[in-house]
């Protein structure tokens, strides 16, 4: 995450900035609210590891978990907080303690023991995410000179600043157990907090392969991480999500990016293709956005197509074999070659069982967004600017009902300039007083917005990826007017630097 600010900020302060200046996403996370948690090692669950209260030798107790990896396993940032220490002691080599703070203001300190000092990853006072990469285990020579593995515990409380008292122990009386939580109930209580079945749907950018990704709200991959297509494509992926065949459970939609045939490609929950089609003729190889819902009211959901740049602007509809349906459209003409994108969602309430196309220019067009009623003739049912007319480098789109009211909401992202977001009503584009930079004032890529009705409370939340040639990213917020972040992590690694594709999957 960029850092604009390294003091610690009070989320009362915070509100209050964020309302003057608009700067509310490099805030919020260097607050270090966390609402969920990871654990610090990839297949944590599946090591040896000695356990929390432990009795030691000398009358001592265990304060955290020891998990044996080898030397150079990278350790990762449990979840959004503020780096308050790193140093070196003579029983952990060196340590790195991380502050987070919960959603009811209370907060927990997490502690990772015998790293090696030679490649920290992160500073004093840095905001981290879930998933960063903090440092590397050490070799006994660097790690106080234990066997090759990880301390890890979490602590109760706000930081306590170690130039006046250090408490951070591994080792210590039964009568400290208490200051500290069993590291591994903690993550799985805010994991099963986190998990109600949705998930994170990724896809990176146009240089990427075609590796798919879920994950958990805590930033934590989950079921899907494998390549679509041959990993010498180098086009990245688009991704939707849609109930394809009315069993209630929503199929992976699979668009591939540009360098690729225009393949959409069908998969189940265990990410096994179902289907895979052309969408357009197959020596167009700019890449295509997809998108799914009921646009006829049969009760499963069509997939709908548009061509990215330099394609001829052309969307379909088809079923999930791939069967074409007769509707199409042309949205900004024949001759429009900046590509399009599109969404899919209930805008109009007259028709409650059929959806509306939603459509946006990807570039070299004014930010104009369409909704179409394709089961009346394609009827424009509303068109309106998303950012100034000036703005031609295009606009991301995306829908979902933010405020329970059962119509959708329009959430635009420009797909450069910054990465504003806006979410507005369907019907003529009023602003519903969410409008921010997703990654700081300062940001000057682009962003994709997705949503996902995460914690079944009938609002949405806004998902944003980044785009352009920053590192990916994702942001998850609630609809609310302080825009409360509730994770945030790196769906690929902090090398890669085109961005990434997000959707909401209801499993």
């Amino acid at each position: 995450m960029r850092i604009w600010w390294q003091k610690f900020v009070s989320f009362s302060l915070l509100a209050a900035l964020v309302g003057w200046f608009g700067l509310f996403s490099s805030l919020t996370a260097t607050a270090g609210f966390s609402y969920s948690f990871r654990f610090p090692l990839d297949n944590y669950q599946s090591y040896s590891f000695e356990n929390f209260g432990e009795r030691r030798s000398g009358g001592k107790w265990h304060l955290g978990n020891d998990i044996s990896r080898p030397a150079g396993t990278s350790v990762l940032a449990i979840g959004t907080g503020i780096v308050r220490h790193i140093g070196e002691h003579t029983s952990f080599g060196t340590v790195i303690l991380i502050e987070h703070q919960l959603p009811d203001l209370s907060s927990v300190v997490s502690l990772y023991g015998h790293l090696r000092s030679a490649d920290v990853r992160v500073k004093e006072n840095q905001a981290v995410e879930a998933g960063t990469t903090i440092g590397y285990l050490g070799n006994r020579a660097e790690n106080g000179g234990w066997g090759e593995h990880l301390h890890f515990g979490i602590r109760k409380g706000a930081y306590v600043d170690v130039s006046s008292a250090w408490v951070y122990w591994g080792l210590g009386d039964q009568s400290l157990l208490a200051d500290w939580h069993n590291p591994t109930d903690f993550i799985n209580t805010h994991r099963q907090l986190a998990d109600t079945g949705q998930r994170i749907l990724t896809g990176p950018g146009p240089i990427g392969t075609s590796h798919l990704r879920s994950f958990y709200l805590n930033g934590e991959v989950a079921e899907i991480n494998s390549l679509v297509l041959d990993p010498r494509i180098r086009g990245g992926a688009d991704v939707a999500c849609g109930d394809t065949n009315g069993d209630g459970h929503e199929e992976i939609i699979f668009g591939a990016g540009p360098g690729a045939k225009p393949e959409v490609s069908v998969r189940d929950q265990s990410n096994r293709e179902i289907s895979i089609f052309l969408a357009y003729d197959k020596n167009f190889k700019g890449g295509i956005r997809v998108a799914a819902g009921d646009v006829d009211g049969d009760g499963h959901d069509e997939i709908v197509t548009a061509p990215r740049r330099g394609g001829g602007g052309q969307v379909r509809i088809f079923e999930a074999d791939g069967a074409r349906r007769s509707l199409e459209l042309w949205p900004y003409g024949p001759a429009f070659r900046g590509g399009v994108d599109v969404a899919v969602a209930n805008v109009d309430l007259s028709t409650p069982t059929k959806d509306e196309i939603i459509v946006s220019p990807e570039s070299g067009y004014k930010p104009l967004v369409k909704i179409y009623k394709p089961q009346m003739e394609h009827n424009l049912y509303s068109d309106f600017l998303a950012f100034g007319e000036n703005l031609t480098g295009g606009v991301r789109v995306s829908a979902g009902n933010v405020d329970n009211d059962r119509e959708a909401e329009i959430v635009v992202g420009a797909a450069s300039r910054g990465g504003h977001v806006r979410v507005l009503e369907a019907k003529d584009g009023a602003p519903r007083g969410i409008d921010f930079f997703a990654f700081g004032a300062d940001f000057r890529d682009g962003v994709d917005v997705g949503t996902i009705e995460y914690d079944q409370n009938g609002k949405a939340e806004i998902i944003i990826g980044s785009s352009g040639r920053s590192t990916a990213r994702v942001k998850v917020y609630k609809f609310n007017i302080q825009r409360d972040i509730l994770s945030e992590f790196l769906p690929y690694t902090e090398n890669f630097r085109n961005g990434t594709n997000v959707a909401g999957w209801s499993m």
